[in-house]
């Protein structure tokens, strides 16, 4: 009994510091430069918004992990409108700080067809890690082709997630 009441403590706990880490909430609509990356997918092949500079909008998805049904569902989602989303000229990528090998096995049971990356550095990049709970907030970035964030979404919880329509709704206006 001792050690279930020691966990619930803990648990609590890091749900506290999820809340209260401090973070820099940025406003949904901005014209702010992207922090630029370059790294590989979970599949190794070489990815960076270079590539996309000038031909592509860029949508980034931060989700948790497979353990987070939640994200999975997103995921899901996002599957589900990835020609909507290819039609609006937007290339999406998701971003995990999970495992590369647990990641690509969530790619393969999802079939997923857009780019994912397992990387801690792109969460820190983005500010979207909390060193807190040891976990990445849900979060969403629509770049435009010149390389500017121009909507983002960071969750200030585990199941503050963006909705695809609203993504969608968002890269229509850019």
């Amino acid at each position: 009994m001792l050690r279930k009441f020691r966990w619930f403590v803990i648990g609590v706990f890091l749900a506290v510091a999820g809340v209260t880490a401090k973070r820099t909430f940025w406003p949904a609509t901005t014209k702010e430069p992207v922090r630029p990356f370059q790294s590989r997918t979970i599949k190794g092949k070489r990815i960076s918004l270079a590539q996309f500079r000038g031909k592509q909008k860029v949508v980034l998805i931060f989700y948790r992990g497979s353990f987070s049904r939640t994200s999975t569902n997103r995921l899901r989602a996002l599957q589900a409108n990835h020609q909507n989303f290819r039609s609006l000229g937007a290339q999406v990528i998701a971003v995990t700080t999970e495992s590369r090998s647990l990641a690509l096995q969530t790619a393969i049971d999802l079939r997923l067809s857009f780019p994912v990356v397992s990387s801690l550095q792109l969460t820190d990049l983005y500010e979207t890690y909390n060193a807190g709970t040891l976990m990445t907030f849900p979060a969403a970035f629509i770049l435009d082709k010149r390389g500017n964030i121009r909507w983002k979404h960071i969750g200030r919880g585990p199941l503050d997630w963006p909705r695809v329509p609203r993504i969608l709704q968002e890269l229509r206006k850019i």
